[in-house]
């Protein structure tokens, strides 16, 4: 088993041996709990290819994009009163 960069826009993990998208990616623990996570807000029932794409997405985000705990979480009503100022 080899182990790799997190493959993640602006992860700096790298020694990371969890493969994605048919082994053309790494992610490390940390991003591949976070889409976990995201997974979570997909459709119930979603065919492979808009799963590939949705991870495709995920990898072009920054870490913690998608972190559904944590103290940097507000409800939606107050971050889109903080966007919308």
């Amino acid at each position: 088993m080899s182990v790799m960069a997190c493959g993640r826009s602006d992860c700096e993990h790298i020694m990371c041996n969890i493969l994605v998208l048919n082994g053309s990616a790494y992610l490390c623990f940390d991003c591949f709990e976070e889409l976990e996570q995201f997974k979570d807000t997909w459709p119930e029932r979603i065919s492979v290819r808009q799963a590939e794409r949705l991870v495709r997405h995920f990898m072009g985000t920054e870490p913690g994009t998608y972190l559904t705990e944590g103290p940097q979480l507000v409800s939606r009503d107050e971050a889109f009163k903080e966007v919308t100022r």
